[in-house]
């Protein structure tokens, strides 16, 4: 699974996953030098089992986040 983080020329520090049955939720942890930074190139990210039904949650909002499927669902992780 691919994600964007909004954070623009930041450092990706480190990626925390958290899966069940109902939801996975991704907490992305980034350095950079202002408020306005973010990861631009986007991170790829091995659940354990593809995401399915299961709702994705931003981990830093709590707040569910939309999936947009990429062309090739096959690959889903």
């Amino acid at each position: 699974m691919s994600v964007q983080v909004g954070s623009c020329n930041a450092v990706q520090r480190e990626t925390v996953i958290e899966e069940d049955t109902e939801a996975v939720e991704v907490t992305v942890l980034v350095e950079g030098d202002s408020i306005d930074d973010c990861l631009d190139a986007g991170l790829n990210i091995e659940l354990a089992a593809p995401l399915g039904e299961r709702q994705l949650i931003d981990g830093t909002t709590g707040e569910p986040v939309e999936v947009h499927p990429n062309e090739d669902a096959s690959s889903d992780r």
